[in-house]
């Protein structure tokens, strides 16, 4: 392994692991520059000068940090989501949406699952990973009580669903921009984001893709 692949995969580690105790972005460049400084004038190489990136990253002494409002951001993407599809559904077909007691049992299911995924996820920063386990949850649910008759409890035209929905997902896109920007990892060298660079161009756009996809088959179905 050449020394640029080893101080890379080095880097990788050491960002990865106190990314995952919650260090915030400025934090980690911070440790990082200090890295990179002590290599520069001793003329080691990472794992030469600090050994194991992980045990390193532990010994800094930073203190864990439980992100759960970050991989919360699940919940309202997932509720603008839903809120978009069935409002667009009622669009299509002329008619307003219906609730039934069915419906808000199922969505305070959703809410308190949604906080246990993200106490369960929160160190791994991962909100993508908490709507996908909402939407997989709500999949079910929704199935169970399409076979079962309820009472309306509360029906709204179908723009206004449609507005509310993305008002959450917009929302949802910005809250998630402004927080990969002030949780960015800088390059000491040229002040690149280190985490975005080496992600591949295609990876960014798969939620839009999903979001699309699922826009799509909703109008299909609508239409059918």
């Amino acid at each position: 392994m050449s020394t640029d692949t080893s101080t890379k995969n080095w880097n990788d580690r050491f960002i990865l692991r106190l990314r995952a105790r919650g260090v915030s972005g400025p934090e980690i460049a911070d440790s990082l520059k200090t890295v990179q400084t002590h290599c520069a004038d001793t003329g080691e190489s990472p794992p030469e000068a600090f050994g194991d990136p992980v045990e390193y990253a532990e010994s800094l002494g930073f203190t864990p940090r439980t992100e759960v409002g970050a991989a919360l951001w699940g919940l309202p993407a997932f509720l603008g989501t839903s809120f978009l599809l069935e409002g667009l559904v009622g669009v299509i077909r002329g008619e307003p949406v219906a609730f039934t007691g069915w419906d808000f049992a199922m969505w305070g299911v959703v809410v308190a699952f949604s906080v246990l995924v993200a106490l369960a996820l929160s160190k791994l920063r991962s909100p993508w990973l908490v709507l996908g386990g909402l939407v997989g949850i709500f999949l079910a649910l929704s199935a169970m009580s399409s076979a079962l008759d309820a009472p309306t409890l509360l029906e709204l035209e179908a723009w206004i669903l449609l507005a509310a929905g993305g008002v959450l997902v917009a929302g949802t896109v910005l809250a998630i921009r402004r927080e990969v920007v002030v949780n960015r990892v800088s390059d000491p060298v040229d002040g690149s984001d280190m985490l975005l660079r080496e992600q591949p161009t295609y990876f960014r756009w798969i939620p839009a893709v999903f979001v699309l996809v699922m826009i799509a088959l909703v109008v299909v179905l609508a239409l059918i």
